[in-house]
């Protein structure tokens, strides 16, 4: 998928899964989490991977500390898992695997 990520020019519902590892470079990080939202049906996941901590290169708009600083910028999802990991090609630390609702959720879990 090519152009903004903060204004996806996919339909609402077009994709089962969605993965991005390039949170940190969102100027808008609401838009661009309200974005995978509507473009991600009812009951498909949402997988994000974060660098916690760290300034990742020169294009990073937004340093993440904690994920349920993520977590709470969507209101149609259920954490599945939230959890470290560790990857020899970049330096993503944690990875956030979220599933749409068709609703907003009362509560989540926070990581």
């Amino acid at each position: 998928m090519t152009g903004d990520i903060h204004q996806l020019n996919q339909e609402d519902g077009s994709f089962d899964f969605l993965f991005s590892n390039v949170f940190d470079h969102a100027l808008y990080p609401d838009q661009f989490c309200s974005e995978m939202e509507r473009v991600t049906r009812a009951g498909g996941i949402i997988l994000l991977h974060l660098q916690l901590h760290r300034l990742g290169d020169q294009y990073t708009e937004t340093v993440v500390y904690k994920p349920h600083h993520v977590i709470r910028l969507f209101s149609l999802v259920r954490v599945r898992e939230s959890r470290p990991v560790s990857n020899s090609f970049d330096s993503m630390n944690w990875e956030l695997v979220l599933e749409k609702t068709a609703s907003p959720q009362k509560s989540r879990e926070e990581g």
